[in-house]
């Protein structure tokens, strides 16, 4: 489902808005997992996995290191192939906080059917049928790359898979693949029953909907490209009758099209198949924008907005098409990821900018007179910081030499644990130890201006995917700008809000790091 919305929206600030759509989505720190929990579900109802391998040491890693909540307690990799694939369809190998890499995954007007909506080009009522008909095709699709109508099922196979975890970041991974194949092919069955207009009373299809065209309201014609996306169908926590039907169905579907697999020959398997999906995509003939898709239930929550809804699920889902739209038809795909990569860079500098600005201010106005510069000789120093973008805290201390001359040399020990924001989960992250070297550019006796390099050793306190814990490797840093402040003649306050830090505790295989930027405030005494 449309995970977009709800997560990026919420980062921006506009979580409010953004309420309605939430729904079929993937788990992630404010959305509900509903693809999991469907998928999990009728795994269990159709008796899936049977006799499934031990897990590997990779497997075991990746599971301790996924970036969502899992419905289950996952002990065998076929099931953690099929929850990372019914995740891949919104996120492919992005984290689901990627604002720019999201929008060009949900507006690719190509990838459609892998939501089960409508392409730009499913027009008319005819368009019911091809939105349909492609939604069925991307599943056979899946299903058939998995081997699922192999002469057998080959469940060892692996594929190499792009995948983002919570702490490793982006890599490839080796997953079983039929059952990674089949996650993807599952998401699109399921959504298929929040996409679509529904009879209550037989479940077939009415009308499907339309994601794509909204992202150009000045061409939209509900007429022709069909209803907007529905954000409050989506929402699977809601207690509604379409809603809980939806979910039903759903997992119904699902559980069908997998005792369907379990056939042991391949005619079985794809007949089985076949039956599944005509049922789950049956569509009810004659429902248009003229008869409101026969009287169609949705229809009757007033923020659907009836059958002049644009997105249909809050102007916040309409706003972020058009948003979505925009930036593909004026950026392309290589500039969403130069947008993203500057926003990672920026923010939290300006963001540090500004808190050193409110810090100094502050510091200023309530400390004593001094009548001395700061002092050279040695110093000790003690402090903290904590990142955002990806997120860590940092505690240490240490001790320097400083100059008349303003330079200043030292060394710094720090604890530095690291945060997933996209599932809310702490790790212990690594201990960095380096050295510091720096320069104070103004000096008065109660501020100064600095700036700092670091470069040390970085060692890993648990274990990642290819990472061991213990691995030692190097740490670099920089604090670009940063002032402090004379609190009293041998004390005085550190603010550094454009901290950078990058511990790579893994340099040889395939390096790994973890970058950060630091907002970061220190205390320094002269003994």
């Amino acid at each position: 489902m449309r995970v977009v919305v709800a997560v990026s929206l919420a980062l921006a600030g506009l979580a409010g808005a953004a309420g309605p759509a939430r729904g079929f989505q993937i788990d992630t720190t404010v959305t509900a997992g509903c693809h999991e929990r469907i998928t999990d579900a009728a795994r269990r109802a159709a008796g899936w996995p049977r006799q499934a391998p031990a897990l590997t040491e990779d497997d075991r890693r990746a599971i301790a290191d996924l970036p969502f909540t899992a419905p289950t307690a996952i002990a065998e990799p076929w099931t953690l192939a099929l929850l990372i694939g019914v995740r891949s369809n919104d996120l492919r190998d992005n984290p689901p906080t990627d604002l720019a890499a999201l929008v060009h995954i949900h507006n690719d007007p190509d990838d459609q059917p892998a939501h089960c909506i409508r392409r730009a080009e499913h027009d008319g009522p005819a368009g019911d049928v091809l939105a349909l008909a492609a939604c069925r095709a991307f599943i056979e699709g899946e299903l058939t790359a998995g081997g699922w109508f192999a002469p057998e099922v080959d469940h060892a196979v692996r594929e190499p898979v792009a995948v983002y975890l919570a702490f490793r970041g982006r890599l490839e991974l080796a997953l079983p693949r039929a059952a990674f194949r089949l996650g993807r092919a599952v998401h699109a069955l399921e959504d298929g029953f929040t996409h679509t207009l529904r009879n209550p009373g037989d479940d077939r299809v009415r009308s499907v909907l339309n994601w794509i065209d909204v992202a150009d309201p000045d061409d939209y014609q509900v007429e022709r490209d069909g209803l907007g996306h529905i954000g409050w169908v989506d929402d699977c926590r809601r207690d509604e009758a379409r809603v809980v039907q939806g979910v039903t169905a759903a997992e119904a579907a699902v559980t069908e099209l997998m005792v369907a697999l379990a056939a042991p020959t391949a005619a079985a398997r794809s007949a089985g198949m076949a039956v599944a999906l005509d049922r789950a995509l049956a569509l009810e003939p004659g429902c248009t924008a003229a008869n409101r898709y026969c009287d169609a239930v949705e229809l009757d929550d007033p923020t659907t907005g009836g059958c002049a809804a644009g997105a249909g699920g809050g102007g916040a889902v309409l706003a972020l098409a058009v948003l979505g739209g925009w930036w593909r038809r004026r950026r392309g795909a290589g500039g969403l990821a130069v947008e993203g990569t500057r926003r990672s860079t920026i923010r939290p500098t300006l963001v540090g900018l500004l808190g050193l600005t409110l810090l100094v201010g502050l510091a200023l106005r309530a400390a004593p007179a001094v009548a001395e510069p700061f002092a050279p000789g040695l110093h000790l120093h003690g402090g903290g910081g904590a990142a955002l973008d990806r997120g860590a805290l940092a505690i240490g201390g240490g001790a320097h030499w400083r100059w008349a001359s303003g330079a200043v040399a030292g060394a710094t020990v720090e604890w530095n644990p690291w945060i997933s924001l996209d599932v809310g989960r702490a790790a212990p992250g690594s201990i960095n130890a380096y050295a510091v070297v720096g320069y104070s550019w103004f000096t008065t006796a109660r501020f100064e201006v600095h700036s700092h390099g670091k470069l040390g050793a970085s060692a890993i306190l648990f274990e990642l995917v290819g990472v061991d814990r213990g691995q030692i490797g190097a740490y670099i840093g920089a604090s670009l700008l940063g002032a402090s402040v004379r609190l009293r003649d041998d004390l005085a306050l550190t603010l550094d809000p454009s901290d950078f830090a990058m511990p790579a505790p893994q340099l040889t295989g395939f390096p790994f790091y973890y970058r950060q930027y630091r907002i970061s405030v220190g205390l320094t005494w002269r003994p």
